[in-house]
């Protein structure tokens, strides 16, 4: 019975959440986290131990469902066209982020590589709160593909970047070769696959498939299927998930390209396929209309599931106010290193410095994190705390990227659409 009853709690404190979200700018993920955390560890309604057990299940079903979102709302060229300066922040990020959380915890008495490992761990941000609270908010769209993609390849550096150090710290040998084929591999496998899956995906919907009230649910499958073959033979399902709902989102925008003429050798394979490609592209409007006005419903369910887990998992038992205390310096340390990181990367873009402070702001930290806290006890090194820390650290992180997101739209939004 208490299932059901967050799943109530859910949708209604969601829709009153959204209701005041017009008037307030107070994303409703801040409500659906305290009544997490109400139900779970302050009254005790909800068995905390029942839920810690579905955590990756959780995280991946939320994650595709918002990369898939992600995918429908993006300009696969903008998208391109911003990959570089994401990547670039990333990485920047990343070093800032080894160097200042890393020198900090050498001063509170951890070994210099754990120290690094900790702020190796504090870099980046994470796609579920990226891409749930970035899509309402008052910024220009190349602003929110750079922070969104940076939280997809941050799952790549970090995990790389974390495994080196570990090894480093068993003293066992690596290669930059082999460093190179860590980061490089699992995006190559997971591009090249998502792209073959969205060929043949394309193909069912638009040479078997006329039911298309059903669109949304088989894709969701497919999408499902994607990320657990890709996660199975070594690369990133996040991309893969990412590229088939960009392929499938911009379908009609890439014909109308091919159409347009827009590119020569393209538009010159194309002569004499342009009614049946008119066709596709008529065809997949009225599926991804279909598509779309579905996962609205579906993506508001499940991402403000995801914070009222988020709640409920939270165990006040593993912390004090020692813990409390290291884990607000960290986020501190990590909105500092965002914050020079955006105004390094705004020399090659100066538009972007209106916008460091809120690029800053986006500290949450999620699964990834806490998946790789937990690697250096399953290699047999022991970091005392780590893990809890970590788990401190998504919970006060995301609380803290919310508070930005209320901050920048309460205070910051006229200069936003002004630059916008």
């Amino acid at each position: 019975m208490n299932e059901i009853l967050i799943l109530g709690l859910v949708i209604l404190v969601g829709f009153i959440g959204r209701v005041l979200f017009q008037h307030t700018k107070i994303p409703e993920s801040l409500f659906m986290i305290l009544i997490g955390l109400a139900i779970g560890p302050v009254f005790g309604f909800i068995d905390q131990d029942v839920f810690v057990g579905y955590a990756p299940l959780v995280v991946t079903i939320t994650l595709v469902i918002v990369l898939l979102d992600s995918g429908l709302s993006l300009n696969v060229f903008d998208t391109v066209r911003t990959l570089g300066k994401a990547v670039t922040f990333t990485i920047i990020v990343l070093i800032f982020s080894a160097f200042l959380v890393g020198f900090f915890m050498y001063l509170m008495g951890w070994e210099p590589l754990h120290a690094v490992l900790m702020g190796v761990l504090s870099s980046g941000t994470t796609t579920i709160v990226a891409a749930s609270l970035l899509p309402r908010l008052s910024l220009p769209k190349e602003i929110k593909q750079i922070l969104i993609m940076e939280s997809i390849i941050n799952d790549i550096t970090l995990l790389t970047a974390a495994l080196v150090i570990i090894q480093v710290i068993q003293l066992e040998s690596f290669s930059l070769s082999q460093l190179t084929t860590s980061l490089v591999g699992p995006v190559a496998l997971a591009v090249v696959i998502g792209v073959i899956f969205a060929f043949l995906w394309v193909n069912v919907l638009w040479r078997l498939y006329k039911g298309e009230e059903l669109a949304y649910v088989f894709t969701i499958g497919v999408l499902f299927l994607l990320y657990s073959v890709v996660e199975l033979i070594g690369g990133n399902g996040a991309i893969a998930v990412l590229v088939l709902s960009l392929c499938l989102g911009n379908l009609p925008l890439i014909l109308k390209t091919i159409l347009g003429g827009r590119l020569p050798l393209v538009s010159r394979f194309s002569e004499g396929r342009t009614p049946a490609l008119h066709g596709l592209t008529g065809h997949f409007n009225e599926i991804l209309d279909k598509i779309r006005k579905s996962q609205v419903d579906f993506a508001f369910f499940i991402s403000n599931f995801f914070f009222v887990y988020l709640g409920i998992i939270f165990d006040p038992a593993k912390t004090d106010v020692l813990l409390v205390g290291i884990s607000l310096a960290i986020i501190l340390l990590m909105f500092v290193s965002r914050y020079a990181s955006a105004r390094v990367l705004a020399l090659s873009d100066p538009k972007l410095k209106r916008y460091s402070f809120f690029m800053a702001g986006m500290v949450a930290r999620g699964f990834t994190a806490t998946f790789v806290a937990l690697l250096p006890s399953a290699k047999g090194i022991e970091i005392p705390q780590i893990k809890e820390i970590v788990l401190i650290l998504v919970l006060l992180s995301t609380l803290a990227s919310i508070l930005v997101s209320i901050v920048f739209e309460r205070r910051l939004k006229p200069r936003a659409e002004t630059v916008s």
